[in-house]
């Protein structure tokens, strides 16, 4: 009789300890399915904030990339009533303006996309440089400024066009 009361007792502490063990294995993994849905969720919420900026960052940078190139920047900015060094400083300031404008879209694109954009913006800038210290009359601004343009394509591809691309084809690749 002892020896099935025994056997009775340990039955029943092996079977508390199983369902024990089975509740806490199960508790277990619906915790973490909960777990991952709210991840899911999160990030789904992420995603319809984030996608949206991204998307305009790579919008806002494309159009920087064309209004700091050398045919939209001249249209706008040049009179030929200013002097190679006020057309150079009007340059300058709008490409400053322009670039400081959109610094934060840099943290929505990759780290290759921003080196081209700035690539592009440094390579422009050196060509308004440049070609104002070879125009030897101060007043030749249509010198100047087919210099620049000259100075832009001597790659037979602009910088600008390469971001532009790179732009185009990480936002495709990506979205």
């Amino acid at each position: 009789m002892d020896f099935i009361k025994d056997l009775i007792i340990i039955i029943i502490v092996a079977g508390v300890g199983i369902y024990v063990a089975l509740s806490f294995n199960f508790l277990k993994l619906f915790i973490n399915s909960e777990k991952e849905k709210n991840k899911y969720a999160l990030k789904k919420t992420n995603d319809s904030i984030v996608i949206p900026l991204r998307l305009q960052a790579y919008e806002r940078l494309c159009l920087l990339l064309e209004r700091i190139s050398p045919s939209s920047l001249i249209m706008r900015v040049y009179d030929s009533s200013y002097s190679i060094e006020q057309l150079q400083e009007l340059f300058l300031s709008n490409i400053r303006s322009e670039f400081e404008h959109n610094l934060s879209q840099q943290i929505y694109i990759s780290s290759t996309a921003w080196d081209l954009v700035k690539n592009a913006k440094e390579d422009i800038i050196s060509a308004i440089n440049n070609a104002a210290t070879q125009v030897k009359d101060p007043k030749d601004t249509q010198r100047y400024c087919s210099l620049i343009f000259e100075m832009t394509l001597e790659n037979n591809q602009s910088r600008i066009n390469i971001a532009l691309e790179f732009l185009k084809n990480e936002i495709r690749n990506t979205f």
